[in-house]
């Protein structure tokens, strides 16, 4: 059996995550399964306990800046429970890239799949409903936020991935 690569061990991503996210404690948890892309992980550290994904591709990194950057805007949402993204982490050589998040427990979601429905529903219309208010505010003193305003466009602020295929997302 061929020995682990050092930039896939456990050791070498603890040492990664101690780095750059300044937390004394770390602890490997578990492993997560499933997936065809990523290695995921589990730790307990200071932060609470945070969920990894890591791989070694080089397009890996701009996949994870696209997730943690739509996981902060689902997360503004307040419609469905999404893990808080903290950051992307890479080794100073570019070897791995990881995006650190809350770890979530989704053992148990089978009987929450229709409260699930329902809130990606409301994700779905998150848009439409700022613009609503956006006209009801528009003849107002006093107006509400920018930020609070809705979209008008199509589009994203930076590129997101499915998998490693990126998805442009230019504004039109």
């Amino acid at each position: 059996i061929p020995a682990e690569p050092l930039f896939c061990s456990v050791l070498f991503m603890e040492s990664l995550l101690r780095s750059e996210l300044k937390t004394h404690k770390l602890k490997h948890v578990s492993d997560a399964s499933g997936g065809c892309i990523n290695n995921g992980a589990s730790y307990d550290t200071d932060l609470g306990k945070l969920f990894v994904k890591s791989n070694t591709k080089s397009e890996a990194n701009r996949m994870f800046t696209g997730e943690l950057e739509s996981l902060k805007e689902i997360e503004k949402t307040n419609t469905v429970r999404v893990p808080s993204p903290l950051k992307v982490v890479s080794h100073p050589d570019k070897k791995v890239f990881a995006i650190v998040m809350e770890h979530i427990n989704l053992r148990s979601c089978r009987r929450y799949q229709r409260e699930l429905g329902t809130k990606i529903a409301d994700l779905h219309l998150y848009n439409s409903l700022l613009l609503k208010r956006k006209r009801l505010h528009e003849n107002r003193i006093g107006s509400a936020s920018q930020q609070d305003l809705g979209v008008e466009k199509f589009g994203f602020r930076c590129v997101t991935c499915c998998g490693f295929l990126p998805q442009k997302n230019e504004w039109a």
